[in-house]
C-alpha cells in the first residue's frame, strides 16, 4: 500500500483515492494516524481486489490497526504528516490487522 500521512481526513482524501485510519497496538500513544491511500494490491498483484478491500473497511474506526513489529510500527507512528509512505506486511480483511513488514517514507513529489 502506498499513500500520504495526514492531518485529518480531508487532507487525506485529498492526498488519495481513499482516506484510512492506522490505529496501533503497543504503543503508549493512542493517536489515530489518517492515510491518504494511492496504491495497493495483494500478492498476485491484483489492485481491484485489494481498492475493494479497503473501500469496505473504510466505515470502521481505525479501519486498520497495525499489530507490529513494534519498531516498524513505530516507525511508521512516528512519520510527520505530508510524508509520502510505501508500507509492506500481511493486512487480515476480517480483523483489519495489519502485520508490517515494510516502512519506507518516500520522497516528495517532483517540483513541475
Amino acid at each position: 500500500m502506498k499513500g500520504t500521512l495526514a492531518a485529518d481526513k480531508a487532507a487525506a482524501s485529498e492526498a488519495g483515492w481513499q482516506a484510512i485510519t492506522f490505529g496501533f497496538t503497543g504503543l503508549e500513544d493512542k493517536t489515530v494516524r489518517w492515510f491518504g491511500v494511492v496504491h495497493a494490491s495483494l500478492f498476485d498483484g491484483d489492485t481491484f481486489d485489494a481498492r475493494t478491500i479497503i473501500n469496505a473497511a473504510s466505515h470502521y474506526d481505525p479501519t486498520v490497526t497495525i499489530v507490529g513489529p513494534p519498531e516498524l510500527a513505530k516507525k511508521l507512528h512516528d512519520l510527520p504528516n505530508g510524508t509520502r509512505v510505501s508500507l509492506g506486511g500481511v493486512l487480515v480483511p476480517s480483523t483489519r490487522n495489519m502485520m508490517l513488514g515494510v516502512v519506507k517514507a518516500l520522497p516528495p513529489p517532483a517540483a513541475k
